[in-house]
């Protein structure tokens, strides 16, 4: 039998997962992308590496898409995939790519993929498919 208080901290921490994880070794392109969905009234948060974003979705930390970089240092993107796909536990979330590789070959297989974004990529384009696996905004976007 689960306590409530159990229940009532799974609740608390599914409640502060962000919209997006933004899984990049760039500092610069996952701060500044950060910086862009909540500029458009989603939340964000990002992780360095495969491993780093693991740890989060074993919290529990359950976003509602993640845009993943390929090239990473401690894991890379086609290990976490792996990885993730080996958690049981975690729902499935619409992972989209971002990277700078030349083949198509090279992409990770999965079924929920959220798309392939060529770096540098097109914002216009990645907010349009982040917005289609995710609730509209409760906030209308402001410029």
């Amino acid at each position: 039998m689960t306590s409530t208080a159990a229940m009532a901290g799974r609740s608390v921490q599914q409640a502060l997962s962000p919209d997006i994880l933004i899984v990049d070794d760039d500092t610069t392109l996952r701060d500044g992308l950060i910086g862009f969905f909540r500029l458009e009234g989603r939340s964000a948060m990002g992780a360095s590496n495969g491993a780093e974003a693991l740890f989060l979705l074993g919290k529990e930390v359950w976003p509602g898409v993640i845009l993943l970089d390929l090239n990473m240092p401690i894991m890379n993107g086609w290990d976490f995939v792996s990885a993730l796909e080996r958690m049981p536990e975690v729902p499935t979330i619409p992972i989209a790519v971002m990277s700078g590789v030349t083949s198509n070959r090279e992409i990770p297989a999965r079924e929920a993929d959220a798309g392939f974004f060529k770096k540098p990529v097109n914002l216009d384009a990645l907010l349009a498919t982040v917005n289609r696996h995710l609730p509209p905004r409760a906030v209308p976007r402001r410029r």
